[in-house]
């Protein structure tokens, strides 16, 4: 791990199979087969920013910059390319005279809640999930997804709650009680929605949107965070404890699945969006707490070309449903002389491309401005790996 960044090249592997699973989620063939539990690479990714973002947070509590430096560094990696393409879009409505003033709700980080206000008001669930315009390309429509950037939502409000909380709380064992505490009452939060929230609200999954209800993984990878940090450092991590309780909890997950299935249609099933949510996000960590400690994973992590997907890994979430249209024309286009998945794979490549492309010569022009406010570091918790270390984003 490098001693400025608190990150070592597996977690960018991690990365990358995290937003793999999320396009196998979305571009999966068959409505139940494997793809259906792909949107775990949410969780994954949320248990990856927890964990990296609160030992930045509690290791530079003394920092005389503390809030400034931090929400600058944030502001800086995930800014400049969200906007930027909610600029285009929003400009793109605006030519086609469909623009909606709800719309706004997705660069202002709100989006995660449309969903509710869309059925609050009587109007169809997807309502903001799509652009309201379209793109016509040899008489066929192709509506714009958004839905995805829910989870980018949750994320911001949580870089915005998330530094005071720590600065209040400060101390290690504190912090650990309130974020043991949270993940208790979030799954009893979902609980109690699921059966007060009307039913439409049920039937369209909307606990699993809210951040209020959706901290689970946010706050198990924060709660790693501590307690590598305390006597012992990563040695704490014990590897039999660790490999028991996460396949506990994916056996979990698979017996409560083979018991009362995962999804009845659009909806989980009444175990998912209750306690299974807390099961997914102890596997997410898991998972991250395995692969700082598993020798084991280290040759699969670090391949390159997974490490480099999992460097442009935010660029191809932004990016990879806004072609999810064009692969459905495609498919009926050429059914059955090609099969569904050389197509996604074309398009797998394709976001894969584009994602590169923006990093290399978007994103990268504003990561390099974050060194000017890097402030004060302690040495971290050393990672007993050979791994490259990764740099920062």
């Amino acid at each position: 791990m490098s001693g400025d960044t608190r990150r070592f090249a597996p977690l960018d592997g991690l990365r990358g199979l995290a937003v793999t699973a999320v396009f196998c989620f979305h571009y999966r063939i068959e409505p139940h087969s494997p793809g259906e539990w792909g949107w775990v690479g949410v969780d994954l990714f949320f248990a990856l920013s927890g964990f990296l973002i609160t030992g930045i947070l509690f290791d530079r509590i003394g920092d005389e910059h503390y809030f400034r430096n931090f929400y600058i560094r944030r502001a800086l990696r995930i800014f400049p390319l969200y906007w930027g393409l909610w600029c285009v879009l929003i400009v793109f409505m605006l030519v086609q005279g469909r623009f909606e003033a709800g719309f706004l709700a997705w660069p202002a980080y709100l989006g995660n809640y449309l969903g509710s206000y869309a059925l609050w008001a009587g109007w169809n669930h997807e309502h903001f999930n799509r652009l309201p315009t379209a793109v016509h390309v040899a008489r066929e429509t192709l509506r714009l997804q958004v839905g995805p950037y829910w989870s980018l939502c949750v994320e911001e409000q949580y870089y915005l709650t998330w530094p005071l909380v720590v600065w209040l709380v400060r101390r290690r064992v504190r912090l650990l009680r309130v974020c043991l505490g949270s993940i208790a009452a979030g799954a009893a939060l979902r609980t109690a929605l699921l059966f007060w929230l009307p039913a439409p609200w049920v039937h369209y999954n909307e606990v699993y949107f809210w951040t209020m209800t959706r901290g689970d993984s946010l706050l198990a990878g924060s709660a790693l965070a501590l307690w590598v940090r305390g006597p012992g450092a990563l040695e704490r991590l014990r590897m039999g404890w660790l490999a028991a309780g996460t396949f506990t909890a994916v056996a979990t997950l698979a017996m409560a699945q083979w018991r009362w299935g995962l999804f009845t249609g659009v909806t989980f099933s009444g175990w998912m969006q209750t306690w299974g949510l807390t099961a997914v996000a102890a596997v997410s960590c898991g998972a991250l707490a395995l692969s700082l400690r598993a020798k084991w994973l280290e040759p699969v992590l670090t391949w390159k070309p997974l490490l480099h997907l999992g460097r442009v890994s935010y660029g191809f979430y932004v990016f990879h449903l806004l072609f999810w249209d064009c692969d459905r024309i495609v498919i009926d286009a050429v059914k059955p002389k090609v099969p569904a998945i050389v197509i996604h794979a074309a398009i797998f490549g394709w976001v894969w491309l584009l994602s590169w492309a923006s990093f290399r010569w978007f994103e990268s022009r504003f990561l390099r401005l974050k060194r000017r406010w890097e402030g004060s570091l302690p040495a971290a918790p050393a990672v007993k790996s050979d791994a490259r270390p990764a740099r920062a984003d």
